[in-house]
């Protein structure tokens, strides 16, 4: 299923156009620190992360030029709260955009915590920003996600899930959003997706 420029991410744009006089910024990622008392102790690696679906949204002429965000059931652990697994991604297929990286973190291949309360119930998200030079070219990569508990742990990665994205010609938004069939909560889980990267706008 395929929805093109939702009214959230045409309102996003806005802000993101609007007023020439602003900067931009997005949430961002925590990164995932071990804990020395787990260490030792908890030896049980977490669960397998599943993804479950791709935004990808690329403007030439916003401030934000784009991000990628991955929505995805989390993992569980025995001894772990959610909010404290940490997860990277491994490119396993194709070139990764050379300037991807998890919002406010350095690297995708380090693990960081989710950003909490911007998902649906049960659900986690990724979100990966994308530069100027990344805006005019293919994007086409396969990806895993592993999940990382307190005492260091890696889980099974999870299935290879292909992020791609065409190159826009048209003047038009650019915008996909791929989900699975018959997902009844997709546009709610979209809605809220796209919170997560909704614009910090402050005068410069």
């Amino acid at each position: 299923m395929e929805i093109k420029c939702p009214l959230a991410m045409l309102l996003l744009l806005c802000l993101g156009t609007a007023a020439p006089a602003v900067a931009c910024s997005y949430l961002g990622h925590e990164p995932h620190e071990i804990d020395p008392a787990e260490q030792g102790v908890d030896t049980e690696p977490p669960g397998q992360a599943e993804v479950l679906e791709l935004f990808v949204e690329r403007e030439e002429k916003s401030l934000c030029p784009g991000f990628i965000y991955l929505l995805m059931t989390p993992a569980e652990d025995d001894r772990t709260n959610p909010e404290s697994i940490g997860y990277f991604l491994a490119v396993v297929d194709g070139n990764r955009p050379g300037n991807l990286t998890f919002a406010g973190h350095s690297s995708i291949n380090e693990p960081v915590l989710i950003i909490p309360d911007q998902d649906p119930p049960g659900q986690a998200g990724l979100l990966m920003t994308l530069e100027n030079d990344d805006v005019r070219s293919p994007v086409d990569f396969t990806v895993t996600v592993t999940a990382v508990d307190l005492a260091g742990n890696r889980g099974p990665a999870s299935e290879p899930f292909r992020i791609f994205d065409r190159v826009d010609t048209g003047g038009g938004c650019g915008c996909d959003a791929a989900a699975r069939d018959g997902d009844a909560n997709y546009l709610f889980s979209m809605l809220l997706a796209l919170a997560v990267v909704a614009f910090r706008v402050r005068r410069r």
